[in-house]
């Protein structure tokens, strides 16, 4: 559905880390698209999202969510599975007493720990994660493959330029030394001087913009990007949505995972009008931090508490990860995730 340039939609199924990519027109990666790829891979069933059977801590006390690592054999797209295999088999599971029995899980807290403990493979990690996203646009022909290539050169002949800058600095202060032992030819070597330390910081200044937005989007990838904006104005006027609840599990986890990516607040995600069954609305717990312990029925409230938490926990995990180590952008938070506002009722705005 469009109306006035909004698409009610995700537009497709790319990657958040794609989508992040193709919004910022640049291979940079920021906090929220890590938070946004762990809330796909529970969509796409890969993980599941469980929460302490009680409050943990002593001052603040609250509960502590935790991912579970599933079967499933769905391929996933590089970046994707690379985060994927990152959690399972880096970070690892550990046993821990969950919906009444021992399971073996990811908690949060311990995904934080262990980049605070590697702290020096952070950087190759969101690098790694950058390139794959990347080589997926450009495999996808979202991005100029030309103008990466030139970037690319361009990036290699840096050190050499800035070298070389450094020499015309260190000779423009040799030439000022010489006006000043010779005084009649100071005005002109102040000149020169000044003229090549501003040339300097010129091409300084050029290299350094074209460096970060070097990358070029194509037509297709023009498109893909307006249609990204279009649903993202969509989100952000939540007034809209008011009349127009979801009424499908897989649509209300499209909104999760993309409406996180572009900056809505979790305790507004968890509150999106919905129209669901009882039985999706198990669904919804069973995979994303409310599951049941004894069966005990639940309302779309009790769920969008907690989901509120959750990625709450998550975004947290993201930016004490990767944003505390300077490896890239915070791109904002995703969080807001206290109370337990009802789901089911009402516009989220």
């Amino acid at each position: 559905m469009n109306l006035a340039g909004r698409v009610w939609e995700p537009p497709s199924n790319l990657p958040p880390s794609q989508v992040e990519q193709l919004l910022g027109g640049t291979k940079k990666l920021s906090t929220r698209a890590f938070t946004a790829t762990i809330l796909s891979l529970v969509q796409s069933r890969h993980f599941r999202i469980l929460r302490s059977d009680k409050k943990q801590g002593f001052i603040l006390s609250k509960y502590v969510y935790s991912l579970l690592p599933t079967t499933s054999k769905q391929p996933l797209p590089p970046p994707e599975a690379y985060l994927r295999d990152l959690l399972v088999n880096r970070i690892k599971t550990e046993p821990v007493l969950l919906e009444g029995k021992i399971q073996d899980v990811i908690p949060l807290p311990s995904i934080t720990a262990w980049f605070k403990a590697h702290a020096t493979s952070v950087q190759g990690i969101l690098r790694n994660f950058e390139d794959l996203a990347f080589a997926n646009n450009l495999h996808t022909g979202y991005f100029d493959s030309m103008a990466h290539t030139q970037a690319q050169k361009l990036r290699g002949i840096l050190p050499a330029v800035g070298l070389m800058i450094l020499g015309i600095l260190d000779q423009s202060m040799g030439i000022a030394l010489v006006g000043i032992s010779c005084p009649p030819l100071l005005p002109l070597q102040a000149v020169i001087a000044s003229l090549a330390m501003f040339i300097s910081i010129l091409v300084l200044v050029a290299l350094a913009v074209f460096k970060a937005r070097g990358e070029k989007r194509t037509d297709l990838g023009l498109t893909e990007t307006a249609h990204w904006l279009a649903f993202q104005k969509h989100l952000k006027e939540y007034a809209l949505t008011k009349n127009y609840p979801i009424d499908s599990v897989i649509l209300w986890e499209k909104y999760l995972v993309y409406g996180t990516l572009l900056g809505v607040s979790a305790k507004a995600l968890a509150e999106l009008p919905l129209t669901l069954s009882a039985h999706e609305t198990q669904v919804m717990a069973a995979h994303w931090g409310a599951s049941s312990l004894h069966g005990t029925s639940f309302d779309l409230s009790s769920v969008a508490g907690s989901l509120s938490n959750a990625i709450s926990s998550i975004s947290s995990v993201s930016s004490s990860s990767f944003g505390a180590s300077g490896t890239g952008s915070s791109g904002g938070s995703s969080g807001g995730g206290g109370g337990g506002g009802g789901g089911g009722g009402g516009g989220a705005g």
